[in-house]
């Protein structure tokens, strides 16, 4: 009696041993609320701020977010309003692979903070227009871009287009086109080493406005022939950490920079076009392909590159077909340092107008136009 009793005891310690160990696993399970357009206000708009948009409530600091219809395909269109302050655990825009056309406007003075992962466009291709602040602050994490899940083989790639508008702040730790910051050896790997994403063609475009990546921007593709685009129009402004963990990598992609007016302070930046040349996607057993590396200058002057190094390692090349000066010399990059040049024009450039040259010691790049 006395042993079943000592074993019944025993039992039941280790059993509240075990509820009292899996207890704050059970506390931070993950849970996920959807987005749904099930009511909208007198302007026509779905609300973020709507509960009954929501499949389990409006978001929170512990709950994520999913803008994207698992089951009709139904494209969404949500808003987050002027004056609301808007904070979930993960999000993920375009979230069913067949929701493209999914649209999700930030409004002016509004704010979204994303404590943990997000994934633009995961399956299919968005819109994200945004004019208030994005703020993904979570360390060892990107605000990726371009999801892994796309069919760029049958032309349906996860996609994003991210508008920036003059009023706007974009704030990440890590910023990823077409990639993230885990795929240092392969263009876009999602969860393992052989599993490559297949995001193609994403872009940032900023018209004003503001992106921080303190620990860098990859820009990748797993298919040459659809790159990613980074845009800096008008008095845009885009900064990096000076010794950022992972600098700019320009790995197949277009940094486009129009005007003179963008303030860019960056650390290191490598352009190296064809990375991933001889690379083949083990998922769909296609190769990526050789690309380039484009620095595109357009509009009228040109905004100089402030940054720690810059390497142009391999297919890389200076675009200015779309540019407008008068004659004379500018500093395209005003660096501490200059490693690999190995930079050329355009393919159809006019050198006899154009020429480039590096002034190693000074750590600049110069750009002459004699017309």
């Amino acid at each position: 009696m006395i042993g079943r009793k000592l074993r019944a005891v025993r039992h039941l310690a280790w059993t509240l041993a075990c509820v009292l160990w899996f207890a704050p696993a059970m506390a931070v399970a993950q849970e996920w609320t959807q987005f749904e357009m099930n009511r909208k206000d007198a302007r026509g708009d779905y609300l973020w701020t709507t509960s009954e948009n929501w499949t389990k409530g409006l978001p929170h600091s512990e709950l994520s977010v999913e803008i994207g219809d698992d089951h009709s395909g139904q494209a969404l269109h949500c808003v987050i309003p002027s004056g609301h302050d808007a904070i979930c655990q993960n999000l993920e825009l375009a979230e069913h692979g067949r929701t493209q056309g999914t649209t999700f406007r930030l409004a002016a003075s509004a704010s979204l903070t994303v404590l943990n992962q997000t994934v633009l466009s995961k399956d299919r291709e968005s819109w994200f227009y945004l004019d208030g602040k994005l703020h993904c602050p979570g360390e060892n994490r990107s605000l990726r871009v371009g999801g892994p899940w796309g069919r760029p083989d049958i032309n349906e790639p996860a996609r994003c287009h991210l508008l920036v508008g003059p009023t706007a702040v974009v704030e990440a730790w890590h910023v990823g086109i077409n990639t993230d910051l885990r795929a240092e050896s392969t263009p876009s790997t999602p969860w393992g080493p052989r599993f490559w994403a297949r995001s193609t063609g994403s872009e940032i475009v900023l018209t004003g406005g503001k992106l921080i990546a303190h620990q860098g921007l990859r820009m990748s593709t797993c298919d040459a022939r659809r790159p990613g685009r980074l845009a800096l129009r008008g008095k845009a402004t885009f900064t990096s950490r000076p010794d950022s963990k992972y600098g700019i990598d320009i790995w197949c992609g277009i940094w486009e920079i129009e005007g003179g007016q963008a303030e860019i302070n960056v650390g290191d930046i490598e352009f190296w076009g064809n990375k991933f040349k001889d690379a083949v996607n083990a998922k769909a057993e296609t190769p990526v392909g050789a690309g380039l590396a484009v620095l595109k200058l357009t509009g009228e002057n040109v905004s100089t590159i402030h940054a720690r190094k810059v390497d142009f390692v391999d297919a890389a090349v200076l675009d200015v077909k779309g540019l407008r000066v008068g004659a004379g010399t500018y500093k395209v990059i005003d660096a501490a340092a200059i490693g690999e040049t190995n930079l050329r024009f355009e393919q159809g450039t006019d050198t006899g107008k154009w020429s480039l040259r590096f002034d190693s010691p000074a750590g600049d790049l110069l750009l002459t136009f004699s017309p």
